[in-house]
């Protein structure tokens, strides 16, 4: 758990620092996984990057419909930067809808579509895992086991590690899967 990087005289926390960086990452590997399947490198980044800013204006979105008496008297704290709250589920269903409606307009096939982003989508989802991780927020269940984390003094099973570890596990299978020798390629 690392809440804070402090620099200097400066406190930068480290969760929304990571999701940044995860961000940047999962569209870097939605390039290359482009690349890697043969299609069109620029024309997927475009659309994961669609889908990364839709998902996060519509999280935020959904987040101030579902509690609107709390901006009825302040509506410029929905944008304003430093409040806090975002709806996950709504985030990223408007994120895929955007995707997929953008994707139909650019004539792009849904299937190999998706094999270009999955990478990308499983690498952002481990960086939201290391963010949550470094935040200090949702740890699992009490546990005596010796690679629990001490948070607060009690043993918990540290949950966004093991999430990083599926993520992981997912990413070398689409490696293998992807592999020119199970596509039918020579």
């Amino acid at each position: 758990m690392l809440p804070y990087l402090n620099i200097g005289l400066f406190g930068v926390p480290t969760a929304p620092l990571v999701i940044v960086l995860a961000m940047w990452l999962s569209l870097y590997v939605v390039d290359r996984a482009a690349r890697r399947l043969g299609q069109d490198p620029e024309k997927l980044y475009g659309l994961a990057s669609a889908g990364l800013i839709s998902s996060f204006i519509g999280a935020r979105l959904v987040f101030v419909a579902l509690h609107w008496p709390a901006f009825a008297d302040y509506p410029l704290g929905i944008v304003w930067p430093l409040t806090i709250g975002y709806n996950v589920a709504g985030g990223a269903f408007i994120g895929a809808a955007t995707m997929f409606f953008l994707g139909r307009a650019m004539r792009l096939s849904l299937w190999p579509v998706l094999d270009a982003l999955v990478p990308g989508l499983l690498l952002f989802l481990m960086g939201m895992s290391l963010a949550g991780f470094l935040g200090g927020a949702g740890y699992g269940s009490l546990t005596s086991m010796p690679w629990g984390i001490n948070y607060y003094g009690v043993r918990r099973h540290a949950v966004q590690l093991y999430e990083m570890g599926a993520g992981l596990a997912a990413l070398g299978a689409w490696w293998v899967v992807t592999l020119p020798r199970f596509r039918g390629a020579d």
